[in-house]
């Protein structure tokens, strides 16, 4: 399972190369992103009960806002393996989102799942 998050602002004007559980080749103007459900539990913890579904609905510069605030309460890297639930891994994927987020027009909104 997987979290499929993408922003509704429609294909961006430059490529992008932000991977997470899924990636495109050669980069994409989609505004997307992808990430296991096996760092739920780091989610819940910094965003709260509902975890990264707590961004959907919310404009992406809110949550560039929100994912910067949590990954200030998470520690470590990213481990060898992307599946791995570790918090470095969960921080690591909210910097994607981050990353992404700022490359949306502010008011693009969250989707997801």
């Amino acid at each position: 399972m997987s979290y499929d998050l993408h922003f509704d602002c429609g294909p961006l004007e430059n490529a992008h190369q932000i991977s997470g559980g899924t990636y495109a080749s050669g980069g994409t103007t989609e505004p997307w992103l992808n990430i296991t459900y096996n760092y739920a539990s780091h989610f819940n913890e910094v965003l709260g009960e509902g975890g990264i579904r707590t961004l959907y609905g919310k404009p992406a510069s809110e949550v560039a806002a929100i994912c910067i605030d949590a990954v200030s309460c998470m520690s470590g890297g990213p481990s060898d393996s992307y599946w791995d639930a570790t918090e470095g891994n969960a921080r690591t994927a909210l910097l994607r989102l981050h990353d992404l987020a700022k490359l949306c027009p502010p008011d693009a909104i969250l989707n997801g799942d």
